[in-house]
């Protein structure tokens, strides 16, 4: 590796570090990481498995964030590095969503969305070969982060643990009439995009310093099993037997 290409890479670790830390737009990756070892272990997958569907919850994060060192150094007008970001990612977080009937939509058609992409790719046709089963684990580790953010990003929990239930139940263990009685909301990303409304940096539980941290996580894990079993039971078609005992090699 040329020495300008390692310092750029070191670089950029660096700046997504930095970013990470004032940003603080998701769990972090150690809760992010144990809700999906606890999803995909609890339903009888591999560890080579488990390990896939973490890395691709964890570029959940790790895209926004080069997306927004790439938007800083923009503005101070040096090159942006190159690793193409997806730009997708960075609606992945369940943020912004300031009523109970967005709140509604929004699970919606984040089960809706991720059922229909794994429809889409079941049968491996319309991916190269020797793709299939990690296009597969990246959908069921994306979908997985956003749903885990819910709990640390809206005030759930806070409703709950103020009501006196704890552990805090899950979104599905709700009834639908039940939830939209509740006043829940998302805070605002970035923080100052939506005058009166709660910022994100007001909000969010993200790491184990933050009030109610450990109630998220409990709700995130226990969801976070709950999530993959219902895709499960959801998308038949899709060779979950060959996930369960993937292995890399």
């Amino acid at each position: 590796m040329k020495k300008r290409d390692l310092l750029s890479k070191m670089i950029l670790l660096v700046i997504i570090c930095c970013l990470k830390t004032q940003a603080a737009f998701a769990f972090d990756t150690w809760w992010h990481a144990e809700c999906t070892r606890k999803a995909m272990t609890g339903n009888g997958f591999s560890a080579d498995a488990r390990l896939a569907t973490q890395f691709s919850n964890y570029l959940t994060d790790f895209f926004p964030a080069f997306n927004m060192a790439n938007e800083k150094l923009e503005k101070a007008g040096i090159r942006q590095l190159q690793l193409n970001g997806d730009l997708s990612y960075d609606y992945m977080h369940f943020d912004a969503i300031y009523t109970s009937t967005d709140m509604e939509k929004n699970w919606d058609l984040l089960l809706n969305n991720t059922i229909r992409a794994l429809r889409k790719y079941a049968d491996g046709s319309l991916v190269r070969p020797g793709y299939h089963l990690p296009v597969l684990f990246n959908i069921i580790g994306a979908s997985l982060h956003t749903i885990q953010d819910f709990y640390s990003h809206s005030n759930w929990v806070n409703l709950h643990t103020a009501a006196g239930t704890n552990p805090a139940p899950i979104w599905y263990d709700v009834p639908a009439g039940e939830r939209k009685k509740l006043s829940l909301f998302t805070g605002a990303y970035p923080d100052g995009s939506s005058a009166g409304h709660k910022n994100h940096a007001d909000l969010n539980k993200d790491c184990s310093t933050r009030s109610l941290n450990k109630e998220a996580v409990a709700a995130a894990e226990k969801a976070s099993i709950d999530w993959v079993k219902r895709l499960m039971d959801s998308v038949t078609t899709v060779p979950w037997a060959k996930l369960k005992a993937y292995n890399i090699q």
